[in-house]
């Protein structure tokens, strides 16, 4: 019965890893003085935090898997596919807000996508799909090019390879990650305290990541990089594992639970930040005309009262 619960910590992490996510947009729509080095900023704390959100994104789906089991696999392959489409359409929304190509490619895909591959690959109960898949990717971030620019066509391989190959953050370069959390469940199970056997197999990752240099890999955070998949996934092993610790968040309660919330209702957050920030912020004028002071005050207060809206709605209607 126990597993039937939300895990607080996913909720935790999966609400730090948005807000992370979302910190860029501030100082990119909104800064005056948009510097290289904010920009780099920016970008660099938005990446850090996309595998993350993707490593918790494909433990969830085992989570979620398990808490259904006893339904059987059919309804919880109802339940992918209605999730893929409600995260397809929402992806769909986020564009209109941005002004961008209705069409276009953004992370909400990327999620779509990623979680959708995931609960087929858990719906066989063996690992070596998985793995498989796994493999493939590595071999990809390997060998395959550095940028990648595909225009759609009218097949069907041609529309494949345009979602794989095409986007804000294509499928072939970040699928690794949700995979990677998948797998992690498959290993350690609904006890995330497991991990903490593993800090040195980050450690290693990390190490490794350096010595793929010497042989001519590259480092890169905005194209394909087996060196950066390495790191980054040793990163937040490590940090997830610090996160752990009881007396950190004994120390840190407040700040845990207002993170939780956001992870209770991370698309809602995603969709009303993507509003404010970007939308409201074009048709007000507002983009590009405000100091980082200001900027960070309004990031800031909209994270508060986000807080706040939910503890009313939860209090109201209850925890999802």
């Amino acid at each position: 019965m126990a597993l039937l619960c939300r895990c607080e910590f996913i909720d935790f992490l999966r609400g730090l890893a948005v807000v992370l996510m979302l910190f860029h947009h501030a100082p990119e729509y909104f800064i005056n003085d948009f510097t290289d080095l904010i920009y780099a900023l920016a970008v660099l704390i938005s990446r850090l935090s996309l595998p993350l959100f993707l490593l918790i994104s494909g433990y969830s789906v085992g989570l979620s898997y398990a808490k259904r089991l006893e339904y059987g696999k059919f309804h919880f392959f109802g339940r992918i596919i209605k999730r893929f489409f409600f995260l397809c359409l929402f992806g769909f929304l986020i564009n209109a807000f941005r002004f961008d190509d209705i069409l276009a490619i953004n992370v909400i895909h990327l999620i779509a996508f990623a979680s959708f591959i995931c609960g087929l690959l858990i719906l066989n109960d063996s690992n070596k799909p998985v793995l498989i898949c796994i493999f493939l990717l590595l071999l990809f971030l390997s060998f395959g090019p550095e940028k990648i620019t595909y225009i759609l066509g009218t097949s069907f391989f041609s529309i494949f390879v345009w979602l794989a190959l095409s986007g804000e953050y294509p499928i072939s370069t970040w699928l690794i990650f949700s995979l990677l959390g998948l797998y992690a469940f498959r290993i350690y199970g609904a006890d995330l305290k497991n991990l903490l056997k593993n800090q040195t197999f980050f450690i290693i990752l990390i190490i490794f990541s350096f010595i793929l240099s010497f042989f001519g890999f590259h480092w890169a955070i905005l194209s394909n990089s087996l060196i950066f998949t390495f790191f980054l996934t040793g990163v937040n092993g490590l940090f997830i594992v610090f996160l752990m610790d009881s007396k950190l968040q004994n120390e840190f309660h407040l700040v845990f639970k207002i993170f939780k919330s956001y992870g209770r209702h991370a698309l809602l957050i995603y969709g009303i930040h993507q509003f404010i920030f970007i939308s409201l912020a074009i048709q007000l004028g507002l983009n590009h005309a405000l100091s980082i002071f200001w900027v960070m005050l309004i990031f800031f207060s909209f994270l508060m009262i986000s807080y706040s809206a939910i503890n009313r709605m939860e209090k109201t209607f209850g925890r999802i």
